[in-house]
């Protein structure tokens, strides 16, 4: 038997700990928190929820798969608030089951940026029309998915909107720098390299 002492599994864990604390510690003063900041983690349980399911989506691997199901009613519908579906047939477009979905550029070399109806012209083009229940679906799995760097806007422009104001909208998931959410955007403002696509993975 060799003469080598084991190390401890308590000990391990113990030193494996202290170091994701130490880590932990040094980010949140890195970002200009206070000791009052880091105590948090101990006594706010929503914030540690938060981090769990940040840790959780951040580590999760390969592309987002959705279970889509195009009978199923809006979780916004924006017809409640007087808006108008511009072409009703083109929300329950495709089959329900599992989709794989990828991100998707609309902006070809040169270009800074594109009219929303040439975007929705460019999605149609590449596979990428996707409407607002893709987009809701999307949001019940990936709401913390981490996007590529730059990323902001997906577009969906498998649904077109009309407000009450006559003005043309699509669904467009957000990201605010933790998670994502659903808004509407203006066809006629300018659609730019932040904005990205949702199309089926071949």
């Amino acid at each position: 038997m060799s003469g080598q002492k084991k190390s401890s599994q308590f000990v391990s864990a113990f030193d494996i700990s202290a170091r994701i604390w130490k880590s932990l510690v040094n980010s949140i003063q890195d970002a200009g928190g206070s000791d009052e900041d880091i105590r948090r983690i101990e006594t706010d349980s929503e914030l540690r929820k938060k981090i769990g399911e940040l840790v959780v989506s951040t580590g999760t691997s390969g592309p987002p798969t959705i279970d889509f199901d195009p009978s199923a009613p809006f979780a916004r519908d924006m017809r409640k608030e007087g808006w108008k579906l511009e072409d009703p047939t083109s929300e329950f477009a495709g089959e329900a089951g599992p989709l794989t979905l990828e991100l998707c550029e609309f902006l070809e070399s040169g270009e800074s940026c594109i009219s929303g109806e040439e975007m929705v012209r460019r999605a149609i083009g590449k596979g990428a029309a996707l409407g607002q229940k893709h987009a809701e679906a999307f949001l019940k799995k990936y709401e913390r998915w981490v996007p590529p760097k730059g990323v902001r806007y997906i577009a969906l422009p498998g649904t077109i909107l009309r407000d009450s104001d006559g003005d043309r909208l699509v669904p467009c998931l957000c990201w605010d720098g933790g998670r994502w959410w659903l808004g509407f955007d203006w066809l006629e403002n300018d659609w730019r390299g932040s904005d990205r696509l949702l199309r089926p993975r071949k």
